[in-house]
């Protein structure tokens, strides 16, 4: 169950970094208003009739910035001083028509209507998007056609993210014991958000450098596993999430039980040799590698989850007889409790006579690191 909460955020939050960037290259017809006789082009075809005069009014209209086809225009041709230009689907209109009289070698045809007292001439010619015009950190080099052809599923954006974030809310969290100590719910959340910041940070970022998703994933894949391979540290770092939302335990008279994702186990005091602080930490190629992240990472946001990431966090250490160490991380780097009633652990072992040790445990590795196969310091 807690699986599904994480990746429904996950989930979500990549469909829409992968639809906000997806291009759509599908051939169109361009439309541009031939302002000069002499700029016209060779082929001209005399046009007449009340759906073509509707055409080029709304047309002329949209050329201006004005009327219904206004969107129609590309979003970089007024800035550039480019005469506007309006993009069709193959489909739409009297597009049709006009692609049958085209010429077959992709050169462009003159439409010629007389609307009113003017003689309007509309330049006509295919437009096919080059995969391979995608420059790096600028996007799409060539003129493009509007955002709703070029980059269809851009809005589906906030609808995507408001998803994942509502289903990672209302997902029904494990029922626990009123007994039982159990991590505080803020805690895992903000571990979740921090694992989500550096997903959300390495994973779009290759999108937004290379300007298109399918560009950046099949043109330019080791470029993009190098981001994703660091976006795959924030899924860890969630996935310690799942383990910590079912974790429980009770203090027991002879006992300490304990529920993880696998179940529960009991440990008896009597098996227990030592107990004495511990302290977890990342292993330092990943504090290397992820300091380095965000030094280059574009915004706080990657630093923030790149240190947060690499901190270590105290806790106790339980040795036992059979060669193993159980630990338990009850508190965050600066030492502020997540587990409420966390005292009641050491004070049950001073009862049980089990003895205090000062000597500190390191757990250095990537995993849960709940039960170590040694009792001694070891790094994995």
């Amino acid at each position: 169950m807690e699986n599904l909460r994480r990746l429904f955020l996950f989930g979500f939050f990549a469909l829409a970094f992968l639809s906000y960037q997806f291009v759509d290259l599908s051939p169109l017809v361009r439309l541009d208003l031939v302002e000069a006789e002499d700029d016209a082009p060779e082929n001209i075809a005399e046009v007449s009739g009340t759906e073509w005069e509707r055409f080029f009014s709304r047309a002329v209209g949209g050329f201006e910035g004005n009327g219904d086809w206004a969107w129609r225009c590309g979003p970089d041709q007024e800035d550039s001083g480019i005469s506007r230009r309006l993009y069709f689907k193959p489909r739409e209109e009297l597009i049709p028509e006009i692609l049958e009289m085209l010429p077959p070698d992709g050169g462009a045809l003159g439409l010629a209507l007389g609307l009113g007292d003017q003689r309007i001439v509309i330049e006509a010619r295919r437009w096919v998007g080059d995969g391979d015009s995608f420059v790096f950190g600028a996007g799409y080099s060539g003129l493009r056609p509007p955002d709703r052809f070029f980059r269809p599923f851009r809005g589906l954006l906030p609808w995507f993210l408001l998803l994942g974030v509502s289903l990672y809310l209302i997902w029904p969290a494990p029922k626990q014991s009123p007994k039982a100590l159990v991590y505080a719910r803020s805690r895992i959340i903000l571990g979740d958000v921090v694992g989500l910041l550096l997903f959300s940070t390495f994973f779009f970022l290759p999108l937004l450098i290379v300007g298109s998703t399918t560009r950046a994933v099949f043109g330019v894949p080791v470029f993009t596993l190098i981001f994703w391979a660091l976006a795959a540290f924030g899924v860890l770092i969630a996935s310690h999430g799942t383990f910590y939302s079912v974790y429980a335990i009770e203090v027991e008279p002879e006992a300490i039980r304990i529920r993880t994702d696998s179940g529960w186990k009991s440990y008896a005091f009597a098996d227990m040799k030592n107990y004495g602080p511990a302290m977890r930490q990342s292993p330092r190629w990943l504090r290397i590698l992820l300091a380095l992240a965000a030094l280059t990472g574009r915004g706080g946001a990657a630093g923030a989850a790149a240190l947060g990431a690499t901190s270590s966090a105290p806790g106790i250490a339980v040795g036992l007889k059979d060669g193993r160490t159980l630990c338990v991380w009850g508190a965050t780097p600066l030492g502020t409790p997540i587990i409420k009633g966390a005292e009641a652990i050491p004070k049950a072992l001073n009862a049980a006579g089990v003895p205090e040790t000062g000597e500190v445990f390191t757990y250095t590795g990537l995993g849960r690191g709940h039960v170590v196969g040694s009792s001694v310091s070891r790094s994995e």
